[in-house]
């Protein structure tokens, strides 16, 4: 994929960023939206064919734009020349327009957007170009082109030039453009183009020596010239359906294309596939050709760029070229039967058929069986954040460039999940940095000092003097601390009386990022699993001066993590697991570590010697000793996460019990209280299975791999950010130039799950309710957009927050729209056009959190990974979350459909013999395997960009 970043620096490209995220707003009355899309209607399946009167000739025919419908020029067997109209499978034809007497009709071409027809003929001795429009209920004719010379052909380009600029109304003037050859004295053709009023006439291509220059708009003295392009002969012959491509003739019938480059015609080249001769046309999908020879049945459909084909509609021998009808699914054509003219509609199979820009994402031929099997796929992409995707096409002076093919956007769930999991892990690492850390070192020389003279408290007094040497920087002095601080191998620790294999203290997630966390991780760790091992209730005969300064440490992580199993040694009173805990832990802790749904749903998946035989996972081939995500996405509901585990199921029969038990004691959202628990509630959410998406059949399986991994990934980024707090389960055992084109504007899409847009927007609204009401973020300052005004940091992250939820409602109120069937607006379609924006400014904003100084950086890269279960020693369940991928999604559009593109999360599950952190994951992440259930949709092509031409 490309990309258009630049090197200015993070904090330079936010104000950059605003900037422009503003100005969608003040301009909004130059929205590259304001050119509506027309509707098309759906073509039939079966053929159908109308015999016309004997003695009509038929001249010539067109299809409007709006669905199977043809507009044709006929004489009658009077002389009498007409314009008439036949829909598909109807019984008789309709008069549009008669034509002028002595008018001798030669082409049709319909307008792309408007019932107006254009008719090529003669009169009076010379050429002339028509155009007949419905004005109110009346059809009405003027000439709006004459030439003395013979005219051959004629085209309508499908999209709109930039002519001029109305000073009044202070926009550009768009106009359409005719196409057409013009006979030379010498016999050749040159072709030549006009504005649909019949204005601004150039060569686009044909002999040197005829070359067009004409006063440019932006440089009014100065000649411009429209194309340079140069050939002998040239007689034009049809249009890629995106605008941007005329394929022409030359003298020999031999076929070429030639590219407009923005502002002017460029570069023209020879179409490989098609042989020479006949007449050959694109389809509607932009993707293959359709070839038409005198005397041979049916018609040639070429894909693949030409290296493949096959004949088609081969019981009609059309006596013209057939034209495609507009969603593609048929052509219709001109045949003869017992002397007469018979208009024919003839459906035909084209991969893709009705999916405008199918060309844009079938560039390589094994995607186009993906992309029809399951209605979208997913692409590798080397690169490092979800917002990257959305700079990826093709840009200039920061905005949307119309002139370049563009590929259309999807905004999907896993943008503002992986914003929330920044604002999450930022707002928690603020508070560690100004609370948690103060507090845990304060607390650690209290205990230290009270502990040194106690002869009955050992292990005690000499951890925390090792945790003392190590707060000073003086390991080397104590033989404990230069163990904790190595953070490597099993060594007989006289501490814990016993092997430990310090190899556990490696810090992981965020506390990787500097020295200071690093040791923090350490020691925090340490204490944590010594209290696992040695009984720490001594400690609870400790000051309450010293009991105070170890809840102000816990209290730091509160309102972030759930609840724990165990009680807390420093903790009075009755103490009570939460709800959905079977086997809660009898002895107490230093710190109250996380017990989420999660933990309880991977520990009650595995075998447990001394549990319950009715609680007892295990088969035929021995128990189950690690879990996998899946489990929680099936406990909380998922149907398709448990089909997944159906083969488990079957070798450990018990599974299929305790998930159920487990759906059966899974906490309401409306009573979790704390962040994480609303993040797991959230994630119920993602997985639910009564989600649909609009223009995709039952059973939508890769949508549902999709969501699932969306989830899981979410998951595991949730487990990274509490890596040190949670509890780990285990088994036992732009230049200047003539006109610019205006192409398709990139009408985008958002994922149709508004549930879980509302519920990440409601994990923002919890998060800032958090914030508001901690004390760790007063005081300070976040040097964000502008470093000269710098903005009070609890203020600037309430303000995001708030606008991040915003967001994530109104992508959720467009996409309850597109379940309706509601057409969107100009405006919504500008909010999927730039979400990239919003994306990026808001999850750097999030990410700078983490710097000491609070300053915009570039963040690392999102590849994460996380513990999630395992004893101590070894092997430990990662889950881990890769590279963004595209995803890339056939969508309904106006009748027919659209490929959009978007990025998601990339999840992977498997064991490790040693635990990793983000580092060692990143170095890991390209060699390991996907799971099974999402590999079969996944390409192994990137896209160019911009868009490669398809010939």
């Amino acid at each position: 994929m490309c990309s258009q970043k630049s090197s200015i620096t993070a904090s330079i490209k936010i104000m950059v960023l605003m900037a422009l995220a503003l100005s969608i707003s003040i301009h909004a009355d130059d929205s590259p939206f304001r050119s509506p899309e027309i509707a098309v209607n759906p073509s039939p399946g079966t053929t159908s064919r109308l015999q016309l009167a004997k003695g009509t000739e038929v001249i010539d025919f067109d299809v409007w734009p709006s669905g199977a419908e043809a507009v044709i020029a006929v004489r009658d067997g009077a002389g009498h020349q007409s314009i008439i109209g036949w829909r598909a499978g109807a019984d008789r034809t309709d008069v549009i327009a008669d034509l002028p007497d002595g008018f001798v009709p030669r082409a049709v071409a319909c307008h792309p957007t408007e019932r107006r027809v254009f008719v090529s003929g003669r009169a009076g001795g010379q050429s002339q170009i028509l155009a007949i429009e419905l004005q109110g209920r009346r059809w009405t004719t003027r000439s709006i082109y004459k030439s003395p010379r013979d005219l051959r052909r004629l085209l309508v380009g499908p999209r709109p030039f930039v002519t001029g600029y109305d000073a009044v109304t202070k926009t550009e003037r768009l106009s359409y453009r005719l196409f057409f050859a013009v006979h030379n004295a010498d016999g050749t053709y040159a072709t030549r183009s006009i504005t649909e009023d019949g204005r601004r006439d150039y060569q686009v291509i044909g002999p040197k020596s005829s070359v067009t220059t004409v006063p440019s708009p932006e440089l009014p003295n100065a000649d411009a010239p429209p194309s340079e392009a140069s050939a002998a002969s040239a007689v034009p012959a049809s249009f890629h359906p995106a605008g941007h491509i005329l394929i022409w003739q030359d003298a020999g019938g031999c076929y070429h294309q030639l590219a407009y480059d923005g502002k002017a015609w460029g570069a023209t080249s020879a179409i490989a596939g098609p042989a020479c001769g006949g007449s050959l046309t694109v389809t509607p999908n932009g993707a293959s050709l359709l070839q038409w020879k005198r005397g041979v049945a049916g018609i040639a459909v070429y894909g693949d760029r030409g290296r493949s084909h096959t004949q088609q509609a081969a019981d009609s021998m059309f006596t013209s070229t057939p034209s495609s009808v507009p969603d593609g699914k048929g052509i219709i054509g001109l045949t003869q039967q017992d002397g007469a003219a018979v208009i024919a509609y003839v459906p035909i199979t084209v991969p893709l058929a009705d999916v405008v820009n199918a060309w844009m994402f079938s560039e390589n031929a094994a995607d186009q069986p993906l992309l029809q099997k399951s209605q979208g796929l997913f692409r590798r992409l080397d690169q490092d954040q979800l917002y990257q995707l959305y700079d990826s096409e093709a840009y200039k002076c920061g905005g949307y460039d119309s002139t370049t093919p563009t590929r259309p956007y999807l905004v999907t769930t896993d943008i503002f999940w992986e914003l929330f999991a920044a604002a999450y892990e930022g707002t928690m690492i603020v508070q560690e940095r100004r609370r948690g850390l103060p507090a845990f070192w304060a607390f650690v020389e209290a205990a230290a000092d009270a502990l040194k003279a106690r002869k009955d408290a050992a292990p005690w007094p000499d951890a925390f003097k090792a945790l003392t040497a190590l707060r000073d920087g003086t390991p080397a002095a104590n033989a404990e601390a230069a163990r904790i601080a190595q953070a490597s191998g099993r060594v007989d620790s006289p501490i814990f009386g016993k092997v430990f294999d310090y190899g556990e203290l490696k810090p992981r997630g965020h506390y990787a990022s500097s020295p200071e966390m690093s040791l923090y991780f350490k020691a925090v760790h340490y204490l944590t699993q010594l209290a696992a091992e040695r009984d720490p209730a001594v400690l609870a005969t400790l000051p309450a001066s010293v009991k105070a300064k170890a809840m102000q440490w816990i209290a730091t992580y509160q309102d972030s993590i759930a609840p724990s199993r165990a009680p807390l040694v420093w903790a009075s009173g009755t103490f009570a697991p939460p709800a959905y805990t079977r086997h809660p832990t009898a002895g107490a802790g230093v710190f109250p570590l996380s017990w989420g749904f999660d933990n309880e749903v991977l520990l009650s998946t595995v075998f447990h010697s001394d549990w319950p035989e009715s609680e007892q996972i295990t088969g035929p081939s021995g128990p189950r000793m690690m879990p996998s995500g899946l489990d929680l996405a099936a406990a909380l509901g998922s149907r398709f996460a448990r089909s997944l585990l159906a083969k488990e199921i079957g070798q450990y029969p018990p599974l299929g019990r305790a998930l159920d038990a487990l759906s059966a004691r899974a906490p309401a959202p409306r009573h979790t209280a704390n962040l994480y628990d609303r993040w797991i509630a959230a994630l119920a959410v993602q997985w639910a299975d009564d989600a649909g998406f609009p223009g995709v059949a039952p059973p939508a399986e890769m949508w549902k791999a999709k969501r699932l991994q969306t989830g899981l990934a979410s998951w595991a980024t949730l487990r990274h950010a509490t890596v040190l707090v949670n509890e780990r389960t285990a088994a036992e055992c732009g230049e200047g130039g003539f006109e610019e084109i205006v192409l398709r504007p990139p009408r985008g899409y958002v994922e149709p799950d508004p549930k879980t847009f509302a519920a990440i927007a409601e994990l923002f609204d919890r998060l800032a309710q958090s914030v508001s009401s901690s004390e760790a973020f007063a005081g300070a300052t976040m040097k964000t957009e502008d470093a000269a005004n710098a903005e009070a940091l609890q203020q600037g992250i309430l303000r995001r927050l708030k606008e991040a939820a915003a967001k994530a409602r109104l992508f959720q109120a467009i996409a309850e729209k597109e379940l309706r069937g509601e057409a969107r607006t100009d405006v919504e379609y500008e909010e999927i056009l730039y979400v990239g924006r919003v994306a990026e400014h808001h999850f750097l904003v999030f990410k700078s959190l983490a710097n000491k100084d609070l300053a915009l950086s570039n963040p690392d890269p999102m590849a994460r990974i996380a513990d999630v279960s395992g004893a101590a020693g070894g092997p430990f369940l990662e889950a881990g979350v890769g590279r963004p991928l595209e995803w890339d999604q056939i969508v309904t559009y106006f009748g027919r459909r659209e490929v959009v593109k978007g990025s998601v999360y990339s999840y992977y599950e498997f064991t490790s013999p040693v635990l990793l952190n983000d580092a060692d994951w990143r170095k890991l992440a390209g060699r390991q395997r996907r799971p099974a259930w999402i590999e079969p949709y996944v390409s192994s092509q990137e896209l160019s960009c911009p868009a490669k031409a398809p010939f």
